[in-house]
């Protein structure tokens, strides 16, 4: 239309008319007082309109007006009906279900029709037409375009699209340039979403290979039960080579009598009714070896209307056998009459003389002349013969399952321990000792859960142990009968347990110990606070007299107030943090969570123990692989750290380096020191985590340190819901490493 405006306009300039107008009506060619209108005719004589310049002042007009006017209306006609055609252009595009796009030579798209829009869902005015090109085909695409522009034909390809939500659409592209004057001006590309199409083909092939690799019989009959299709393991079962002509197989045929009767009196009437028929049936080889089958078919109309019949079998002669020996084994008197079943009902379904071995062995003949199902024999006889000996070895084991539990309970009931054995939660077995401990009757299993006799704060803890199965130590407080109860230690983990899964439980009272644990714990933590304050005036006294406050002193005097501060620290350092580990455990030690970088807490840790590595003459090396924050007490985990490094610098030589490292690991941050050393035995590992525990401690000493440090350690990490440990190849390199959850763990 704006061609037509522009010729609109033209015609008031040029007639030196105030205005001009085009009309859809049809008026006179001629007014001579203010008006002047000319017919806007196509190309078929059809009167498109009325071009009118009008003047608002009476005047004439001139002859080489009207013709200029005249001229205008051929012009306008011309545009008219191009507009119309690019409408008529445009509704066909937005109606068709390709998509199509133009743009220009350089990508920037100028139009696409309302398939585009509705299927790739983009505002095609802010991107190019590459932009919806996957990542991985947008390369093609491209050269594809430049060969368009370079004058070339390009056939159709196939490119992948990538919608607005991320889906990936798979196109048949034609891509088309048009050129003025020699040059491109514009891509044309037309794009037939084929995805539907390939997921159909793909599944078919897939479905193909699937029946071709399946080890049952497959095949498709119609309804006069010509074979159309047979599988390659149906093939083989019956006797057809691979490629065989299936236009004189009939599916009847192939059955034995008993299963042609079945199959048109029960089994395909069944499936014209209900679409799918099964059951067991017979057929027989074309050496004439009968085989029982298991079958399934399916009865399915084409879409030309007539019926075909799928069916699936699968060759069950080996199980109809198995269970026709296992139920003559069942009624014979003694093991000798079992094996004779077995060896008889063999040798009748083979026709060779069988000898049967220990455990129902079969020795068969190596070969049999004249047999062509010689190899299929010797699988039923193999497949039989592993189901034999397997019922034989499982009746050992069961034999064996129960005396190793008859042991079992005879060594628990002499146990000072509790056992018990669960399932489901509920008792199934327990030893005189729980029963004793716990409070009830003798000789009587308790018919309860065992969660009924768990005090109710430590009850979830315990079901959710049981629920999900997990191994492990761990302490709740039983209740008796008479409402009394007694702390337990206790180790549990699954089990097997008269044949079906069970969980096995040692408990073990531990309430004294407890008892007496949580009073030496009172009273260090007693001696601590009552030491703590004569201490810190002790070292500050110490302090000022190491620093000149009361006069000059001499050097050897200095030397012994410098041991005497340096021992008063180590002792303050005792007390602070056995303090530390007295609120860990008590569990009031407050954690301030707030949102950490991992970069950030190395680099806090280095920074603070810089110079304790300069004084040993250890390299500080930092890796820090993660980037994602996560949320723990800043200040707790900045000791955690410190107290790993300040140790791998005290057991490092000389002049070597002190790797610290931080990487994510899942939902998982994790710390590591790496250090060269003397390492540390297997032994040893499991104590290093443990109160005043030092390894080698003399030469501990001379290092120095409280024997504390890693069990604080441990103790901040597990509250943050995080773990540590410690991995060591003794004189090579020694790792102790904790890892703590991105999101803040929950606690109790």
């Amino acid at each position: 239309m704006d061609r037509v405006d522009r010729i609109v306009r033209l015609a008031a300039r040029s007639l030196r008319a105030p205005r001009a107008a085009f009309s859809h009506t049809r008026e006179a060619t001629r007014d001579g007082v203010a008006r002047l209108c000319a017919t806007v005719r196509g190309s078929d004589g059809e009167v498109l309109g009325t071009l009118s310049v009008v003047d608002d002042h009476p005047r004439s007009w001139t002859d080489d007006e009207v013709a200029i006017l005249d001229d205008l209306a051929k012009s306008l006609a011309t545009e008219v009906e191009a507009d119309r055609a690019q409408a008529l252009l445009d509704d066909y595009l937005d109606q068709t279900a390709v998509l199509v796009h133009l743009a220009t030579p350089d990508g920037r798209l100028l139009f696409v029709n309302r398939a585009w829009r509705t299927a790739l869902g983009y505002d095609h005015t802010s991107i190019c037409a590459s932009d919806i090109v996957a990542p991985d085909h947008r390369g093609i695409f491209l050269e594809a375009v430049q060969r368009v522009l370079a004058g070339h034909e390009v056939p159709p390809f196939e490119t992948v699209f990538e919608t607005r939500q991320g889906e990936r659409l798979v196109m048949r592209a034609v891509i088309r340039a048009r050129f003025e004057d020699g040059m491109p001006v514009s891509v044309r590309g037309t794009f037939d979403d084929v995805t539907a199409k390939l997921e159909t083909d793909e599944a078919q092939t897939r479905l193909v290979e699937v029946l071709e690799a399946t080890s049952d019989f497959v095949g498709i009959a119609d309804m006069s039960g010509r074979a159309v299709y047979i599988n390659r393991a149906g093939r083989a079962l019956i006797g057809l080579s691979s490629d065989e002509d299936l236009a004189s197989v009939s599916m009847k045929t192939i059955y034995t009598r008993e299963g042609r009767h079945q199959l048109m009196r029960t089994a395909v009437p069944s499936a014209l009714r209900e679409r799918t028929w099964q059951g067991e049936s017979t057929i027989r080889t074309r050496t004439g070896r009968v085989i029982h089958v298991s079958q399934v078919i399916v009865a399915h109309e084409s879409a030309g209307g007539g019926w075909y019949f799928s069916t699936i079998m699968r060759d069950i002669t080996a199980q109809k056998l198995l269970q026709s020996i296992t139920d003559g084994m069942g009624e014979a008197e003694d093991l000798d009459a079992a094996y004779a079943v077995a060896h008889d009902r063999l040798a009748q379904a083979t026709g060779w003389p069988i000898v049967l071995g220990p455990e129902a062995s079969p020795t068969v003949p190596a070969t049999v002349d004249g047999d062509p199902e010689y190899e299929s024999k010797l699988q039923l006889v193999s497949f039989v013969a592993g189901q034999l000996g397997g019922l034989v070895r499982r009746k050992q084991a069961e034999d064996a399952l129960k005396a190793s539990e008859e042991r079992f309970k005879r060594l628990a009931m002499a146990s000072n321990d509790g056992v018990v054995i669960t399932r489901n939660g509920r008792f199934v077995e327990v030893n005189a000792a729980f029963l004793r401990m716990s409070g009830f009757p003798d000789a009587e299993v308790p018919e309860s859960l065992i969660s009924d006799h768990i005090v109710p704060e430590d009850r979830e803890e315990v079901l959710r142990r049981m629920r999900d199965n997990v191994e492990g130590i761990y302490y709740a407080t039983f209740v008796r009968p008479d409402g009394t109860t007694f702390e337990a230690e206790v180790s549990a983990k699954p089990c097997i347990w008269n044949g079906t899964p069970a969980r096995i439980a040692v408990v073990r009272d531990v309430t004294e110990w407890r008892r007496l644990n949580r009073m030496k714990n009172e009273f260090v933590s007693t001696v601590s606070h009552e030491l703590r304050t004569p201490l810190t005036s002790i070292r500050g006294a110490l302090g000022l007299l190491e620093g000149g406050v009361g006069g000059a002193m001499a050097p050897k005097a200095l030397d012994l107030l410098r041991m005497a501060r340096e021992n008063s620290d180590r002792l303050i350092r005792l007390i602070n943090e056995l303090l530390d580990l007295d609120k860990i455990e008590a569990g009031k030690l407050e954690l301030r969570y707030e949102v950490l970088t991992p970069s950030a807490v190395v680099r806090a840790t280095l920074d603070g123990i810089a110079a304790m590595a300069d004084e040993h003459r250890i390299k500080l090396v930092e890796h820090v692989d993660a980037h994602r924050s996560f949320t723990a007490d800043r200040d707790r985990i900045v000791q955690v750290l410190t107290n790993l490094v300040s140790n791998a610098i005290k057991f490092s030589p000389t002049g070597s380096a002190v790797e610290v490292e931080a990487t994510a690991i899942g939902s998982m941050v994790l710390f590591a020191v790496h250090n060269a050393g003397p390492g540390i035995a297997v032994a040893d590992r499991a104590r290093l985590f443990a109160r005043f525990q030092q390894l080698d401690s003399g030469d501990n000493r001379r290092r120095g340190g409280t024997g504390l440090g890693l069990a604080i350690s441990k103790a901040i990490v597990e509250q943050h819901g995080g773990r540590i440990g410690v991995r060591s190849d003794p004189d090579v390199r020694t790792t102790f490493w904790f890892e703590l959850p991105m999101s803040r763990a929950k606690t109790a």
